[in-house]
Formats: C-alpha cells, structure tokens, sequence
C-alpha cells in the first residue's frame, strides 16, 4: 500500500490489488487564494468528502469517475468498505460551522481513518462506531478544526498504528492554523519523516502508535 499526500487534507492511498481512495481533496485557490497547492492531478475509484467546504470537498479535481462518498453510514465499492461517522466541525455541535463525516475505510485488510475537519473530542459512541484504526489521518493545526493536544486526546482514543498529521500551516495555505512543529512538539509518541510518499504492508504496521510526518506533494 503506497500513501501520498497532496496537501491540507488530501491524501491518495493506493491499494495492492490496484484500487485507489482519495481522502478530501481540495480546490486550488478557493477561499480567496488562501490555499495555493496545485492541483491534485490524480485519479481514484472512490473519492471520501468530509464535508463539502472547497478546500475538503472539490471531488471534480480526481480523474477516473470514482465514486463519491460524502455521508454517514456503511458501504462497500468493488472490495473497499467504509463506515462514515457523522461528527461535528466545531466544538459547538455544529452551530459554527457544520457537519463532518469521519471515514475508517478498509482496502486490503488496513484500515484507514479520515478524521476531515473534525471540532471535538470523540464521544465514546462515536469511538464504538468508528472501531478499530491502523492508519489515523488527523487534523492537527486548531482554529478550525482540533488542535494539537486535542490530536494527541483523540488518537489516544481510536489507538491507531500510524498517525499522519494533516491540515497544518505551511507557505501554502493562508488560514490562521498552527504549523506542524505545533504538534510535535507535544506528540508521545515518535516521529518519522516519511517525505512525501510512505510505502507499506499491512503486516509491517507497528504495535504501538508511531507519528509519520508527511511533505505535502502538491
């Protein structure tokens, strides 16, 4: 399994048996120019939208006709299964800013959980729901979505082998959000720098939680 990310929240996962996902892909220059990576240029069979902010839910930037997936609930497409756990965008039930949808979809026995633009801690239904992790995809920058500290208190919930930062300040994205030192300055557990791309098998995934610091591709 070969994991690539885009920028801000996009993430490619391309399976063994040659299926591909594309996590919460954005819209180049949306919100006024504040996010200025290029262009995804990538295709994918299914596509997983947290919500539908431009910066999330651009699914037209992915080539190939994948299948949409923007709500709650269970599915399956053409072997990849997911469950979608409806949550909120702010820490005030979404009266700020709305829904978002956490995706843990499984492809080739891993599975890989897309926390979107979540707001909150997680409520012990919600962890239920969500289930067992190996690949946590978690917002880390604040302001708009959990910040730091609440990252390290959500992934001590779910558990997960890996957790990738996402959604963090860098020289391309202009919202007021913390940058990745942010966070790892306080994450327990330690850091790798994967560069831009991580290859892996699902047997390989460590025990116990290990950080993968990715370099956004885009």
């Amino acid at each position: 399994m070969r994991i690539e990310y885009l920028g801000h929240a996009c993430f490619r996962v391309a399976g063994d048996a040659g299926k591909a996902l594309v996590f919460d892909p954005y819209e180049p220059g949306c919100f006024g120019g504040a996010l200025t990576y290029a262009e995804p240029g990538v295709s994918a069979d299914v596509v997983f939208l947290s919500h539908d902010h431009a910066d999330h839910g651009a699914s037209g930037q992915i080539s190939g006709s994948p299948k949409v997936v923007g709500e709650a609930g269970c599915g399956e497409h053409d072997g990849v299964s997911w469950v979608g756990v409806e949550t909120c965008h702010d820490a005030s039930g979404g009266a700020e800013r709305g829904s978002n949808v956490i995706f843990n979809v499984t492809m080739d026995g891993v599975r890989l959980c897309h926390l979107g633009d979540l707001g909150h801690p997680l409520e012990a239904g919600q962890c239920a729901s969500i289930g067992g992790v190996d690949v946590l995809f978690a917002p880390v920058g604040g302001h708009f979505t959990i910040d730091a500290g609440t990252a390290v208190e959500v992934a001590r919930q779910l558990d997960p082998g890996i957790l990738v930062p996402m959604h963090f300040k860098t020289d391309k994205v202009g919202f007021p959000i913390a940058p990745l030192d942010d966070f790892t300055a306080v994450s327990p557990w330690p850091v790798e720098d994967m560069g831009r791309a991580a290859e892996f098998a699902a047997g390989e995934l460590p025990e116990a939680t290990a950080v993968w610091i990715m370099e956004p591709s885009r």
